[in-house]
């Protein structure tokens, strides 16, 4: 798992070993990819191979150090080495406790993607900083092109959404073990009943990503208008479609730039990133009041998920009110990007190592 290979290094830097990775192209790996971003565009930071030369070992995914065949070898070599090890939480920590009682023992730094795990952690008198997810903003952009344009680049026919406001969705929200089942945290039922109660002559909803089958199945048995932006007959022959229907992240820039909302349903979250991506991409989103939402949305954004009649209103309000949606988006987008200054980032990553040697 360690690799043991070298990048060429100088001294005076701080050097960082990186770990974590899902290998499917998701969410882990982009968080990777940008972590090595984040750290190579830096003068005072360099990645390395050599885990014995390291004076940073960073977790781009907290809850792989939690598996033994890294979490003892990590007890030992740290002894030995004198790294210290930063964590990125990766979930929402509150609904695991156990977990924390085990990796403060290991981890000198968590990493809190929001406000409401940075005072939880806290509460623990664990030393914790908070940075949100890292997205690629040369990815996640306002692109300006029409829908009609769009359209055309994915190869959606435009007739299908035509005279439509689009409603977006794009994650895994089906169990990987039992595709019929939904994946609880992301409550896809939420967002049927949210469709459910929007006009269908008015509204399309529109999924991408792999294991949507519990929702695709929803949509179909209560008539709720949608078009899948990827290859249906996994869902219809009922197979894991975690590879085909993985998107690249230019395509789901793509898909954000073609709706008027996102919709994020989502009982328990880090993040979720769509509304760090909706918020670059100057997409109008909806959302429970999960992870990260009150860190970067405005209450106008954030909907109680035991009364949906004021979101259904403010959906339809805000829909076709251009003036009034383009000054919340312009709100979440210079929010965002205040929160996900690289310069900063790296500046409280530097400020926090510097006090664990001291």
């Amino acid at each position: 798992m360690l690799n043991l290979g070298n990048y060429m290094q100088s001294s005076n830097k701080i050097k960082v070993f990186l770990v974590g990775k899902d290998n499917v192209g998701w969410s882990i790996d982009s968080d990777r990819k940008n972590t090595i971003n984040l750290f190579s565009k830096s003068a005072n930071f360099e990645i390395t191979r050599n885990i014995f030369k390291a004076d940073i070992l960073y977790s781009v995914w907290y809850d792989i150090l939690n598996i033994s065949y890294l979490f003892y070898p990590l007890t030992i070599l740290k002894k030995l080495i004198k790294f210290k090890i930063f964590a990125v939480i990766t979930n929402n920590v509150e609904d695991t406790p156990k977990k924390i009682h085990r990796l403060k023992k290991l981890i000198d730094i968590w990493i809190s993607p929001n406000s409401k795990t940075h005072t939880f952690i806290e509460k623990y008198g664990l030393k914790t900083i908070q940075i949100p997810f890292l997205i690629d903003k040369d990815i996640f952009l306002k692109l300006g092109k029409s829908k009609n344009d769009l359209a055309k680049i994915l190869d959606i026919d435009q007739k299908k959404i035509q005279g439509r406001i689009l409603i977006g969705s794009f994650q895994r929200d089906s169990l990987g073990s039992d595709l019929s089942k939904p994946k609880w945290q992301k409550d896809p039922d939420l967002l049927i009943e949210i469709m459910k109660k929007l006009p269908k002559e008015k509204f399309l909803l529109i999924l991408a990503g792999p294991r949507r089958h519990y929702v695709i199945n929803k949509c179909r048995e209560f008539n709720i208008p949608c078009l899948f932006v990827g290859n249906e007959n996994p869902i219809n022959a009922n197979y894991d479609d975690i590879l085909e229907n993985n998107l690249p992240p230019e395509k789901i820039n793509l898909l954000y730039n073609l709706i008027d909302a996102y919709l994020v349903t989502s009982k328990s979250e880090g993040g979720p990133k769509a509304i760090l991506e909706c918020a670059t991409t100057k997409t109008l989103i909806f959302s429970t009041d999960v992870g990260l939402a009150k860190d970067i949305l405005t209450e106008d954004f954030i909907y109680n998920r035991e009364n949906l009649t004021p979101l259904i209103q403010k959906i339809i309000e805000i829909s076709g009110n251009n003036d009034q949606a383009d000054s919340l988006k312009e709100y979440n987008y210079k929010k965002a990007t205040h929160v996900m200054n690289s310069d900063d980032i790296i500046a409280q990553i530097q400020k926090a190592y510097k006090k664990t040697i001291c």
